[in-house]
């Protein structure tokens, strides 16, 4: 089994819905054509800045702090981040709070995105055409790299080297048999990890605290890059996804 791609695909499927970018957002599309006499309300305000979730509760499902991403270039350019999915584009500027984004990777189907944007002060808040809403925290230019470079890796040291096997869990209602998942991080900072009788190969990259980013050279989930927390605490390893979903593994001797 993969888990990583069943954990991605399950994030993936509850973000499209909660950030707006329902199939309802084309009807907004269709209304926009020839509304273009009105200015921006964002022109001035959203240009050069960057965006991340407050916690939130949204049809029922606990949106975590920082898990949404928004980064609105000077020259146009956007860049969504959900988890550890991340999607590029640019990004257009509509008559009064509409932004359409125009994605490099089809979301929910679709490139075309348009949203309703109000900005005050340092709270953005992206809300869909049913009227659900997303509020996110301006991030202090500066800010977000001086606090990256304060944390150092809490598996550095302990994870280079390392083999590991899965336990025998249960993961949404899926049994996962013990040793089905192997990882390997190797000195050099290469990555095996293997799933069932699927390899992939790679690199890892330790970051602050837990989490460790899997650079993969074939897609899994349609991405190479893959971000997760993990935890290491004697001959035990806890891999969590952003959902809160997380597999434990043992380490080989």
């Amino acid at each position: 089994m993969q888990s990583l791609r069943f954990f991605r695909l399950l994030i993936l499927a509850s973000l499209i819905t909660l950030a707006g970018f329902s199939a309802s957002g084309s009807a907004l599309g269709v209304q926009d054509k020839g509304k273009d006499k009105g200015a921006s309300s964002n022109k001035g305000k959203i240009e050069g800045t960057k965006w991340s979730s407050v916690e939130a509760t949204v049809k029922g499902t606990k949106i975590a702090a920082g898990l949404l991403k928004l980064e609105f270039g000077k020259d146009g350019k956007l860049v969504y981040v959900a988890g550890a999915a991340k999607f590029t584009g640019t990004y257009e500027l509509g008559e009064g709070d509409k932004v359409t984004f125009h994605l490099d990777q089809a979301l929910a189907g679709r490139k075309k995105h348009i949203e309703q944007i109000a900005i005050k002060g340092n709270r953005l808040t992206m809300t869909d055409s049913d009227g659900t809403s997303l509020t996110f925290e301006k991030v202090t230019p500066g800010k977000q790299e001086t606090d990256k470079g304060k944390g150092t890796s809490s598996n550095k040291g302990k994870i280079e080297g390392t083999k590991w096997n899965s336990l025998e869990t249960t993961v949404k209602g899926t049994k996962v048999p013990a040793a089905a998942l192997k990882l390997e991080f190797s000195k050099d900072g290469k990555l095996l990890y293997q799933a069932g009788p699927v390899k992939f190969t790679g690199t890892y990259e330790l970051g602050e605290g837990e989490t460790v980013t899997f650079h993969l050279d074939q897609e899994l989930a349609g991405r190479k890059d893959h971000e997760e927390k993990i935890a290491i605490r004697g001959t035990r390893l806890v891999m969590t996804d952003s959902d809160g979903t997380s597999l434990t593994f043992k380490k080989v001797e």
